[in-house]
């Protein structure tokens, strides 16, 4: 097959995705690394452990895309048809692999088993007219089929396997069909919301012509999807490189990053830069801001640690908050922030605290404070300063914008050149 315009169908097996007992990440995944490669996905189909909507599923799958990928229903167990069900598809039948099997028996005795269970050694039984991918990180095999134009991929629905398969095999095999390129990239906002930033920019339209450009909203920003169709990946790269000019030009005092780096990665690299370290004290939050910094590898370099003081107690305690701020202002004010990060810069000894305060919700707003209202503070050895937000949201909602946005603030002071 020469190289050929390409789309794909993804198709996911499993009772368990539908009833939502399972949340299907696969197809988020394959949807991702195939639009890098330049394969866009046109449809994605979940189905039940049925041999007829297998069947069925593949029938359409073959007529509207090049590739089919479809994951799940490949384990040792009575409910996973789908090898059966391909062999009856293609009309081929089950053989022993040798190196399956050796493969499957080495994994066992890796961890230890005496034996390995009888239903296992199906997982060693492959169609005989397919292509095998090979399993290194599990015990079921997948198999490549090739039916006229159209390249059907069968892989586990256990992610971690199933991403090694499409890193070693599947993405190899396309990455030779795929005629131009199709380039994706990303470049992230925050502290902007959606109308306020195309207001900055203007007409998409007119500004990207011949790019497809996608706003997507989130928590404390909003990323702006870039998609790129060329001849090859250095005109690509040209093409995207005058679109982020134009932005940089434009809203460049809100762009933390571009592609998939969080906000948490580039608030770990700039205190690395400065060789400086941050402490955080949470009070509504419960530690997620802690979370998500220590989420980034390397983190301990600049993370000198955090306290979740949740109780009024806890605040004058540890951090050393008045009591008589307390009383006078309460527990979600300014001044009581404001007290938290300073008591745990003087704690740590830091160069940088972040403390919160609020009402998550869904009991304990008032007219004054509604559910919702949190305070955010940040200090330096010189400066401390706080401000106030209003999410309305679910409790979580409200914990996660609380967090992301005390990220903001202290993404806005690491750049800054001027003092708070």
């Amino acid at each position: 097959m020469g190289k050929v315009k390409m789309n794909a169908e993804i198709i996911t097996i499993g009772n368990e995705i539908l009833s939502g007992l399972v949340v299907d990440t696969n197809s988020a995944f394959l949807g991702k690394e195939l639009a890098k490669i330049g394969i866009q996905v046109d449809f994605r189909t979940s189905i039940a452990d049925s041999e007829e909507h297998i069947i069925f599923s593949i029938n359409q799958a073959i007529k509207r895309a090049k590739i089919v990928i479809i994951t799940g229903g490949l384990g040792p167990t009575h409910d996973d048809i789908t090898k059966k069900t391909l062999v009856e598809f293609f009309k081929t039948e089950l053989v022993q692999d040798k190196k399956a099997l050796e493969m499957v028996l080495a994994r066992f005795q890796k961890f230890g088993y005496a034996k390995m269970p009888e239903s296992n050694y199906e997982q060693a039984l492959v169609p005989k007219s397919a292509k095998i991918i090979y399993n290194e990180v599990g015990t079921a095999q997948g198999s490549h089929f090739t039916e006229g134009e159209t390249e059907i991929f069968s892989v586990p629905g256990v992610p971690s396997e199933m991403k090694w398969m499409f890193e070693n095999y599947i993405k190899n095999f396309l990455k030779t069909k795929v005629k131009g390129v199709l380039l994706y990239k990303t470049l992230r906002s925050c502290g902007i919301g959606e109308s306020s930033l195309w207001e900055k920019i203007g007409k998409a339209e007119e500004i990207f012509a011949g790019i497809e450009v996608a706003s997507l909203p989130h928590f404390f920003g909003v990323d702006l999807r870039f998609k790129i169709k060329a001849k090859t990946q250095e005109e690509a790269e040209k093409i995207f490189a005058k679109a982020e000019k134009i932005v940089m030009e434009k809203v460049g005092a809100s762009i933390f990053a571009k592609d998939e780096e969080s906000l948490q990665e580039v608030v770990v690299s700039l205190l690395k830069t400065k060789n400086q370290k941050l402490a955080t004290a949470e009070s509504c939050t419960g530690g997620l801001i802690s979370n998500l910094i220590t989420n980034v590898s390397g983190s301990s370099e600049v993370f000198f640690g955090g306290v979740s003081v949740y109780s009024n107690e806890a605040k004058q305690k540890i951090l050393g908050v008045k009591g008589e701020t307390l009383e006078v202002f309460g527990a979600v004010s300014e001044q009581t922030v404001k007290e938290m990060a300073k008591g745990v810069l003087e704690l740590s000894g830091a160069d940088f605290s972040v403390a919160v305060t609020g009402i998550a919700g869904p009991k304990g707003g008032t007219k004054e404070k509604p559910v919702g209202t949190t305070w955010i503070g940040i200090s330096t050895k010189t400066e401390v300063f706080a401000k106030k937000f209003i999410f309305a949201y679910d409790r979580l909602g409200n914990k996660e914008r609380a967090s992301n946005t005390a990220l903001r603030l202290l993404w806005e002071k690491l750049v800054s050149e001027n003092e708070i």
